[in-house]
């Protein structure tokens, strides 16, 4: 633990992200093939959905996951609105804030929602 202490806290934070949003336990395959889009035309290497946090009582009404699996610096286009932003390219985030477009770093994961 305490030689990837930066690995613990950023697993750490994305169950506490779990735990508090049930947009992120969904129960059956229906309501996740409903209420989930994956984003397409999106760079080699890029993973990214939307989860329609409303439907599952969130409060986060819609949430964005990001995945950069490229070496790369990443350009990712945002829907319209403010979004802020839970994990950046995997730590922690309180108060980023995202609009329009989004740098993801290379092999890293961000989740941004709209309350």
């Amino acid at each position: 633990k305490s030689g990837n202490i930066d690995v613990f806290e950023y697993v750490k934070e994305l169950i506490r992200i779990r735990k508090a949003h049930p947009a992120f336990r969904m129960k059956t395959g229906n309501d996740i093939a409903k209420n989930i889009y994956f984003n397409e035309n999106l760079s080699a290497g890029i993973v990214a959905y939307h989860i329609n946090g409303t439907a599952a009582g969130d409060s986060w009404m819609n949430i964005f996951v990001v995945l950069n699996g490229t070496g790369k610096k990443q350009q990712i286009p945002l829907s319209k609105g403010t979004w802020g932003v839970s994990v950046f390219n995997n730590c922690k985030e309180n108060n980023r804030k995202a609009e329009e477009n989004f740098i993801i770093e290379p092999f890293s994961c961000s989740i941004l929602y709209q309350q």
